[in-house]
């Protein structure tokens, strides 16, 4: 069996903060807000898109030590 691409990219974030998540990933990178699914919805979180790039979120509750996640942004015109 051959992984023929990525289908979408799970980030945790804080439960409760979609309106900042919102604003960082529809104002800054101007991604485009998919409603979740029905089923799923009431669990929190959001998912965004533009073209081939989906980025789903879920509520975390972060505690405890920080752990590393790495997620590498290519970026056109970042500095404007």
């Amino acid at each position: 069996m051959k992984i023929l691409a990525i289908d979408h990219v799970q980030l945790a974030m804080p439960p409760g903060e979609e309106p900042k998540a919102r604003h960082f990933y529809v104002g800054v990178f101007e991604l485009v807000e998919i409603p979740k699914p029905e089923p799923i919805a009431k669990r929190g979180g959001l998912w965004f898109e533009q073209a081939a790039l989906k980025i789903h979120l879920g509520w975390s509750k972060i505690s405890g030590r920080l752990r590393k996640h790495i997620l590498h942004w290519s970026l056109k015109d970042w500095r404007n």
